[in-house]
C-alpha cells in the first residue's frame, strides 16, 4: 500500500512541479480525490499559504519554455490579454506580475499540453 501511495505522490509530483512533502499537503487538503486535487490549478495563491506551501521563484531550463514579462502591470491590465483587473478575476505572481485568472489557467493547461511540467515565468 505504501509503494502505491508513493508511486501516485511522484506521479502528482511531476504533474505540478511541487516537492513530495508539498504534494502530500495538497493531496491531504483535496482528501486524495484525483477529481479535487486537479482544482489545485485554479486555487487561489492564499491557499499554498494556508497550506504551509512555499512559493519559490523559479525557471525552467528550456528557454524556449520560458515566457519573458515586461515590466510590472501598473495600468491595472493583464499583461497577457489586456483585460481590467480586480481581486475576483487576477492571479499574481510572487514577483508582483499580474494576469487574469482565465489567461493563467491557459498557460498552466498549454504547459501541460505540451508535457511541460512546471508553468515558470521568468521576470525582467
Amino acid at each position: 500500500m505504501r509503494d502505491r501511495f508513493e508511486k501516485k505522490i511522484g506521479n502528482l509530483c511531476e504533474k505540478f512541479g511541487l516537492s513530495p512533502d508539498d504534494m502530500v499537503k495538497v493531496a491531504r487538503h483535496y482528501k486524495y480525490r484525483d477529481d479535487l486535487i486537479s482544482q489545485w490549478y485554479d486555487a487561489p495563491p492564499k491557499l499554498a499559504i494556508d497550506l504551509g506551501i512555499e512559493q519559490k521563484p523559479g525557471m525552467d531550463k528550456d528557454p524556449e519554455v520560458n515566457v519573458s514579462l515586461p515590466s510590472k502591470n501598473a495600468d491595472g491590465a493583464c499583461l497577457v490579454c489586456y483585460d481590467d483587473l480586480d481581486d475576483s478575476n487576477s492571479f499574481a505572481l510572487e514577483c508582483g506580475h499580474t494576469f487574469c485568472k482565465d489567461c493563467w489557467v491557459e498557460h498552466v493547461r498549454s504547459s501541460i499540453t505540451q508535457g511541460i511540467n512546471k508553468a515558470d515565468a521568468l521576470c525582467q
